[in-house]
């Protein structure tokens, strides 16, 4: 069982302190299950670590989620690392080893269409409005 493992401090090119174990390979996301659309909609493909080194601060297991983005023309990469909660990650990797997938694929740069605005009311019938609106004020 793969894990995500990290050492909190690096001085003199040499880690140091003890290592902490982010969590453990457990499942990643089904994109089969039609009734999970989280992913297909924000275009990101998830793995899921569990069980790692406990939290000093809440007593629980650290546990990871990465998630995998397509960018071309780029090597892989950590693009961020985010903290939710305490002791709960979410990594977000940008790779090319994504781009395959039919929903991970990079969106295609559509061209704006033109908005044509038209008042919805004539000019006399507008008059008419302001009058009904002041007659309904004065009553």
């Amino acid at each position: 069982m793969k894990g995500l493992k990290t050492n909190p401090v690096i001085a003199d090119n040499k880690a140091s302190g003890p290592i902490i174990i982010l969590g453990k390979y457990e499942s990643e996301y089904n994109w089969r299950n039609s009734s999970e659309t989280k992913n297909r909609l924000q275009r990101f493909h998830s793995q899921f670590y569990v069980n790692g080194t406990k939290c000093d601060l809440t007593g629980e297991a650290r546990g990871t989620e990465v998630r995998f983005h397509c960018e071309d023309g780029v090597g892989d990469y950590i693009q961020r690392v985010d903290e939710p909660e305490s002791c709960r990650y979410v990594v977000t990797v940008a790779t090319t080893r994504v781009c395959h997938h039919p929903y991970l694929r990079l969106q295609v740069a559509r061209s704006p269409h033109t908005i044509t605005c038209a008042p919805a009311l004539t000019q006399d019938q507008y008059n008419k409005y302001l009058l009904y609106q002041e007659i309904k004020v004065e009553a």
